[in-house]
C-alpha cells in the first residue's frame, strides 16, 4: 500500500532515466556473468517499478550480492533535491558530495526495494 506521503512520487508524467538492461546485460553476459533469462527479465521489470516508486530521476544496477540465506540485488541512483536547509551545517544535503548516490536492495525482484 503506499501511502498518501508517497503518492506524489507516482506519476506517468515522470521523466527518469535508466539503462537498457536487456543491452547491459547482454554485455555482462560476454564478460562471463550471467543470470539467466529470467531474472535479467525480472530484473529489467523491477528496475523500472523502483524508478516509477522511488521518485528517482535516473537508476543503475549497481551488483548482485550472494549471501549465506538470501542473494541480494543492489540498484543506485539520484533523488531529486528536497528542502532540506533546516539540517545542521556539518551535514551534507542530499545530492551532494557524499549523499550524490541513494542506494536500494532487494531480496526479492518481486517484491519492495528498500
Amino acid at each position: 500500500m503506499v501511502s498518501r506521503e508517497d503518492r506524489k512520487h507516482l506519476s506517468k508524467d515522470k521523466k527518469f532515466v535508466i539503462p537498457n538492461f536487456d543491452e547491459e546485460a547482454e554485455m555482462l553476459e560476454w564478460a562471463g556473468v550471467c543470470f539467466g533469462e529470467e531474472d535479467t527479465y525480472r530484473l529489467g521489470k523491477a528496475i523500472k517499478r523502483l524508478a516509477v516508486m522511488s521518485g528517482a530521476d535516473r537508476l543503475r544496477f549497481v551488483a548482485k550480492l550472494f549471501g549465506s540465506q538470501k542473494d541480494y540485488w543492489v540498484c543506485s541512483g539520484a533523488l531529486p533535491g528536497s528542502d532540506e536547509m533546516d539540517k545542521p551545517r556539518d551535514q551534507e544535503i542530499r545530492g551532494k558530495g557524499a549523499n550524490s548516490l541513494v542506494y536500494w536492495v532487494t531480496d526479492d525482484l518481486l517484491s519492495d526495494w528498500i
